[in-house]
C-alpha cells in the first residue's frame, strides 16, 4: 500500500533532523500520528504531513510545551492560529530583547576583563561615563555576612530589571585612603540603562587603579593610591567606587583577584 508520497517513521524524521523515537513519542501522547500504521505495526507517514510537523517543531523550539502544541492541534481554527502566532511573536521579541541584553552584558564583562588584565597593579587617571547604579542601605561593616546581605537583597529588589554583571562597594574616601576598609560602606549594582530610583555615577576625570590582591592585603593597596593622590596633589570625591572585576568564578586563588577603583577628582 506504501507509495512514493508515504514515508516510514526513520525516512519522515530525517527530512526534520529528528530521531525516529521522537515520532514515537508524538504518537504515543496522541499529539501527531502517523498516516496509517500497517498490520506489521509499522508506521507511515503522508509527505502532506510535513507542515504540520514542521509547524509543531517550530512551536516547540520557541519554549511552547508538548500540552501546549496538542491543545492547539485539539481545537485548530483560523482565529486561534492568529492568537497563537500573536502570542508567540511577543515572546520572540521578548526573548530577542533579553539576548541582546544579555550580548550586551558579556561584551562589557569581556571588555572589564581585558582592562583588568592589561593594567592591573597600575593607577591611571581616565575619563569614565556617567553610568547608573542602584545603591543598598549604608552599613558600618563589612563582615561577609553583612555584605552577602546587602547584596542579596539589593539583587532581589531590582530582580526586573537588566543589570550589568558588576556588584561594587562604595566607601568613604578618608577611611579607605587610611587603610580602613572595614568601614562605612554600600554596595551596589550597575544597571544598563537609566531606571527608576537608579543613581547617576557622574562621569568625568577618575583615578582608576587595578590591584591584584586578596581581601587581606587591599589595604596595603589603598595606600598605595593615597601616596598617588598627594604626589599628584590631587583633590578628590569623598567616594571610592571598588568593583570585584576578577574573583572565584574567574580563578582559583584569592590573591588573584582583581578589584577596579574608581574616585572621582573634583
Amino acid at each position: 500500500m506504501q507509495d512514493k508520497n508515504y514515508l516510514t517513521t526513520n525516512e519522515f524524521a530525517k527530512l526534520f533532523g529528528i530521531t525516529k523515537h521522537t515520532l514515537f513519542h508524538y504518537d504515543e501522547i496522541g499529539l501527531f500520528k502517523p498516516a496509517y500504521t500497517n498490520d506489521k505495526g509499522y508506521r507511515f507517514y503522508h509527505i502532506f504531513q510535513y507542515d504540520t510537523l514542521d509547524t509543531i517543531l517550530d512551536l516547540r523550539n520557541i519554549g511552547m510545551s508538548l500540552a501546549e502544541i496538542k491543545d492547539y492541534l485539539d481545537n485548530k481554527s483560523t482565529d486561534n492560529l492568529f492568537k497563537l502566532y500573536k502570542d508567540q511573536i511577543n515572546k520572540i521579541d521578548k526573548r530577542i530583547q533579553k539576548l541582546k541584553e544579555i550580548k550586551k552584558n558579556l561584551l562589557f564583562m569581556d571588555s572589564e576583563l581585558k582592562l583588568a588584565l592589561e593594567n592591573k597593579n597600575k593607577i591611571t587617571i581616565q575619563d569614565i561615563p556617567e553610568e547608573y547604579i542602584f545603591l543598598s542601605k549604608p552599613v558600618t561593616s563589612s563582615t561577609l555576612l553583612s555584605f552577602n546581605e546587602l547584596l542579596s537583597e539589593l539583587i532581589a529588589e531590582h530582580e526586573d530589571i537588566p543589570i550589568k554583571s558588576i556588584l561594587g562597594i562604595k566607601l568613604l574616601s578618608v577611611e579607605a585612603l587610611n587603610g580602613n576598609v572595614n568601614g562605612k560602606l554600600q554596595s551596589y549594582i550597575k544597571c544598563l540603562n537609566k531606571e527608576k530610583n537608579s543613581i547617576t555615577r557622574p562621569g568625568g576625570k577618575y583615578i582608576v587603579a587595578y590591584f591584584e590582591s586578596d581581601y587581606d592585603n587591599l589595604p596595603s593597596h589603598y595606600l598605595k593610591l593615597a601616596k598617588f593622590i598627594e604626589d599628584n596633589n590631587l583633590k578628590i570625591d569623598e567616594n571610592i567606587y571598588e568593583e570585584l572585576v576578577i574573583g572565584d568564578w574567574a580563578v582559583n586563588e584569592e590573591k588573584k583577584n582583581i578589584r577596579k577603583i574608581l574616585i572621582k577628582i573634583e
